[in-house]
């Protein structure tokens, strides 16, 4: 699995989020609609995502990774989300926690985890695991490293906005 490659700016988001419709609808003669599912789980619709003033070597990198990892065949790459990386809600000690909650690391180390066992954080903070997926015991809680298996909606646009300076546009869906 190709990972997107680390630039040396961080994203800049629009706008939230959004959850894909995941139903089907269907209307029917008799006035009705039948709806059904469309996938088995909702994916995350990451909208947009604009990274402002990269330098011409971070350009040079996503140009790279477009055409020579996904023109490859390569359909979907490994991402972590950088606004929960950098700006999500930080680890706190002996904090009760819901199944979908998502925390960074106190000390930032590019991932975010998500938790996957109702229960309350330790009053030390664990040894944060980096590998996709992986998971972590904290008090009553599992966490898990939650890196997203996504694919672009569209062909990254390079936008110049100053000489050796670039506007980045990049539209992408969890897979």
């Amino acid at each position: 699995m190709a990972n997107f490659p680390t630039l040396t700016r961080h994203a800049i988001y629009g706008q939230e989020n959004q959850i894909e419709d995941s139903v089907i609808r269907s209307n029917m003669e008799a006035g009705y609609q039948h709806r059904r599912p469309r996938y088995t789980r909702s994916r995350i619709d990451f909208g947009t995502i604009t990274i402002d003033n990269i330098t011409d070597d971070d350009k040079d990198t996503l140009f790279t990774f477009e055409t020579t990892t996904l023109g490859n065949g390569a359909d979907s790459f490994d991402w972590q989300n950088p606004s929960e990386i950098y700006g999500g809600r930080l680890w706190d000690a002996t904090t009760a926690y819901v199944v979908g909650s998502i925390v960074r690391p106190t000390i930032v180390n590019g991932h975010s985890y998500k938790c996957t066992t109702t229960g309350t954080s330790d009053s030390a903070e664990p040894s944060w695991p980096t590998y996709k997926n992986e998971t972590i015991v904290d008090g009553t809680i599992t966490w898990t490293e939650n890196t997203y298996n996504v694919a672009l909606k569209s062909p990254i646009r390079f936008k110049e906005k100053s000489f050796g300076y670039w506007t980045v546009e990049i539209a992408l869906m969890e897979i």
